[in-house]
């Protein structure tokens, strides 16, 4: 793929159980607004390239007298492309219509709200076979080193165990999971 200038749509179709209900979707483009500084913790989100209300609606399928119900909701969003490759994150949640509970009966907690969060999908613009992503990679061009590549078995007992757990809790933490 080579310099997308127009056409690009992001095809979007997203399904749920009937009982996991979702009402926000955000895209997040790679932008110096989607950075971070090298060693700095974000408390927020960052600011998404698209982010709108959504409406799933109920589909219904009967299999041998038995009725399966599920979400859905799709969309085809057409984007004009940042100039240097870039890679799209979709999230969607249930933010402002899903009280009092958006995943009853399943989950009676209902401070517990259903969240998708796909993987970076990496767009080549410029056509050279590999994603390469646009100076700064962050927003201070701080990174001094990679996180270690752990292949084997003892590359893993390397590891702060100690260390590994302040920072898994942080996360959590980060994303208001306690």
């Amino acid at each position: 793929m080579k310099n997308i200038t127009s056409g690009f749509k992001v095809k979007l179709k997203l399904k749920s159980a009937d009982w996991v209900d979702f009402d926000t979707l955000r895209i997040f483009i790679n932008t110096p607004k989607t950075a971070v500084k090298s060693g700095e913790v974000k408390t927020n989100l960052p600011e998404p390239f698209f982010v709108s209300e959504i409406t799933p609606y109920i589909s219904e399928k009967n299999i041998g007298g038995i009725s399966f119900k599920w979400r859905e909701f799709s969309i085809d969003l057409p984007i004009t492309p940042p100039a240097d490759d870039f890679w799209v994150v979709v999230m969607v949640s249930c933010e402002k219509k899903c009280e009092p509970n958006p995943m009853f009966p399943v989950v009676t907690d209902k401070n517990v709200k259903p969240i998708l969060i796909t993987n970076p999908i990496y767009i080549d613009q410029n056509g050279d076979g590999k994603f390469t992503p646009p100076k700064p990679t962050y927003a201070d061009s701080g990174i001094v080193r990679r996180a270690p590549d752990f292949k084997t078995k003892e590359d893993m007992k390397k590891l702060d165990k100690k260390k590994l757990k302040e920072l898994f809790i942080k996360a959590l933490e980060t994303l208001h999971i306690h």
